[in-house]
């Protein structure tokens, strides 16, 4: 009988999973950040704010904040921590078991763990190399025409994907997301930044669909 070559899925069976998880775990991650690049998610959630004001700023007290270095960095996070926890807990799993089928309850677990893990770690390094954890949160100090933006707690991946996993619902990762952009852009304003971050959520969503098909479809 005349050979003929091994299809992905008998390779992955002839050896280890994790080399294979590792490396798309890679893949994921700098293939969502260069999704949300090239859709310029951050450039039109900044343009909206700007749009915002421009239409309705002489109504409006505070004015609008100069956007700096800093507040994109801010933004990003946001996204990347919303984007990672989803493909972790909604879209990811799916695709390891339909890759790795098993029956086996303790195999499949360990794939998803190897594969978040990873991502994780993905995850840290890229803010670590960029000093992300040095940024600030905003919050607001005062109170009525007082109020002003200042600087709060420094950035936290784990505090934020704690938020994430114990919120309970999709509705209220959602708010806790539209919360989180809201006040990474200007928190004297979040009646129009929350709606700004929210109308956004369906384009990150998108980038991550896109993203784990080009890793485990292709």
């Amino acid at each position: 009988m005349g050979s003929r070559p091994l299809s992905e899925r008998e390779a992955i069976k002839l050896t280890s999973p994790d080399t294979w998880l590792t490396e798309s775990a890679k893949a994921t991650f700098d293939l969502l950040v260069e999704g949300m690049r090239e859709t310029k998610i951050i450039e039109s959630i900044f343009d909206c704010y700007k749009l915002y004001f421009r239409l309705y700023g002489e109504r409006m007290d505070p004015k609008p904040r100069k956007i700096e270095q800093g507040d994109t960095d801010r933004l990003l996070f946001e996204i990347l921590c919303f984007a990672t926890f989803n493909i972790l807990v909604r879209v990811a799993p799916a695709y390891i078991a339909a890759k790795f089928s098993t029956e086996d309850q303790e195999s499949a677990g360990h794939n998803v763990y190897c594969f978040n893990q990873r991502l994780l770690d993905r995850l840290d390094k890229f803010f670590g190399a960029r000093k992300f954890m040095a940024v600030r949160e905003l919050v607001i100090t005062g109170s009525g025409s007082k109020a002003k933006c200042a600087q709060g707690e420094r950035l936290n991946t784990a505090k934020r994907m704690a938020g994430y996993l114990n919120a309970g619902s999709i509705e209220a990762e959602l708010r806790i997301f539209s919360d989180s952009v809201g006040c990474a852009i200007d928190p004297l304003s979040l009646q129009i930044t929350e709606v700004i971050g929210l109308s956004h959520s369906g384009a990150i969503l998108e980038t991550i669909s896109k993203t784990l098909k080009s890793v485990f479809l292709k």
